[in-house]
Formats: structure tokens, sequence, C-alpha cells
């Protein structure tokens, strides 16, 4: 677990940290990495290399998690899933004005996780009620164009193991 809530980034001594850390780590499975602020979202889309992918490549990490955004966001690279978990409950009235919606990940929603053994198992499940369908599914159902699914049906029928 980094911190960059006061930068845009992660500095050169969490970066020297994080190796450290995964290097005295390296025989544990899996391996998730959690900071604040998503500044990997645009290096991947553009895919520009950044010292974190370099690191977490090097060292076998599985996933790379983020919030801030208030916007589901799920991209891989090189078998590492970075992830931005959206919106709990903060405002996206700007987002939802300008026509976003689930399929542009502007949702409330939480992330579920389960490990078994060094197997990550990550659910989505949207809220229901008044501010949503109640829709929930495999992380790895959505990609970087985002859900791989009908999101006109919100009776998704597989529920996920937990």
């Amino acid at each position: 677990m980094l911190d960059n809530s006061r930068s845009t980034e992660l500095s050169l001594d969490q970066l020297a940290f994080l190796e450290q850390d995964l290097e005295r780590n390296k025989s544990k499975n899996p391996k998730l990495i959690f900071f604040h602020k998503p500044y990997w979202i645009g290096p991947i889309r553009l895919g520009t290399e950044m010292p974190l992918h370099t690191i977490a490549k090097k060292h076998g990490v599985a996933h790379i998690i983020s919030g801030h955004g208030h916007q589901f966001v799920r991209m891989v690279k090189d078998g590492i899933a970075y992830m931005e978990v959206g919106s709990s409950g903060g405002n996206m009235r700007a987002a939802l004005e300008r026509g976003h919606g689930f399929k542009e990940g502007r949702f409330y929603h939480h992330v579920w996780g389960h490990i078994k053994g060094s197997k990550v198992m990550l659910t989505v499940k949207e809220i229901d009620g008044a501010k949503g369908a109640g829709r929930m599914f495999k992380a790895e159902d959505w990609n970087g164009n985002g859900p791989r699914f009908d999101v006109t049906d919100p009776a998704i029928v597989e529920d996920p193991a937990t």
C-alpha cells in the first residue's frame, strides 16, 4: 500500500520502497499494489512505459488498484490488471449530466475481493434501488473499452463465487 494522496504520481522514494518490499516478498503470491490516485490511466492507454509498470512486471504483481476518480476502469497490460474502483457514494453529477453512465464506468459500486491461494477473484457490485440496478459482474468482464456484456440487461444471471 502506497500513498499518493498529495501528488499525482508515486515519488521516487515510494517506488524504491515498493521495489525493496516486492524483492523481500518475492516468494509470496499474489501481489497487489494499492494507492489512491490512478496516475497510470494515461500511460497505460497510450502505451507509455512507466517505472511502476516496470517494477510490477519484474516482480509478478497481479493487480494495481486505485480509487479517486469516481469511475470504474479496468485495463490489463502484460498480465497486470490495473483497476480504478469508482464511486462508492461520491458525486458523479457532472459526468452523468454529460450522458456518461454504466457503460462508461459511472455507477455507484464496491468491489468484493476473494483470494484463494494465489488466485485473486474480484467481483464488482453495483448498488441497487434508486441509484443503480444491482448488477454484479466479475471484474475481468470489463476491459479498457468498458463492459464485455450487455449493459441493458440488469438481470445478470451469474452469481460470482464469493
